[in-house]
């Protein structure tokens, strides 16, 4: 069930690709959401199947990670695994809380020969309140990569669509895991 989950998607002229932005609305508040997604991130394969392995390689500073990510195949297996390294950088303004990501290189983690290696462009999420509704948060991805390889648009378009419709249906199930555990 969709529970009014939206991905759309526009041509970039400049970027020469298309980005998607998913808009879902969550039942927890925005900053247990945003708290939960930085720092856990390592655990984030437990609860998210699009993600096979997730692990931060290093820590920048209090509010910037680089992490290394491979997210599963994709578009039932037309688009296989790919691996990324990604800085993000989080923080909040105005009780918007927002981390913002973007490719990185780490020396220490060349590209496999298992994996693609794709690429992260300027991208990140928004945790924002739902109004009058303090413990509900709307999410939105802006999702901007480029997978690398020849795969042919309508593929991307159906995998990356399948890939966060899914991403929000795994969500609902982690947020009810976070709520039992601090009711525990």
């Amino acid at each position: 069930e969709s529970q009014g989950d939206m991905v759309q998607s526009a041509y970039i002229k400049k970027l020469k690709r298309k980005i998607f932005k998913l808009e879902c609305t969550l039942d927890i508040s925005p900053h247990e959401l945003w708290k939960d997604t930085i720092d856990n991130v390592n655990d984030s394969p437990s609860w998210n199947p699009t993600l096979l392995e997730s692990k931060t390689l290093l820590v920048v500073d209090e509010k910037t990670d680089i992490s290394y990510n491979i997210a599963a195949e994709a578009a039932g297996g037309l688009v296989s695994a790919r691996d990324f390294i990604n800085l993000r950088h989080w923080g909040e303004r105005d009780q918007t809380f927002f981390i913002a990501v973007n490719k990185a290189t780490f020396p220490d983690m060349p590209p496999q020969k298992k994996y693609v290696r794709g690429e992260s462009g300027p991208c990140g999420l928004v945790f924002n309140r739902v109004t009058g509704q303090p413990n509900r948060c709307k999410l939105q991805w802006f999702l901007n990569t480029n997978l690398k390889g020849w795969i042919p648009q309508a593929v991307i378009d159906q995998g990356l669509t399948g890939v966060l419709m899914d991403y929000c249906k795994y969500l609902r199930q982690h947020i009810q895991e976070i709520k039992g555990r601090s009711f525990s």
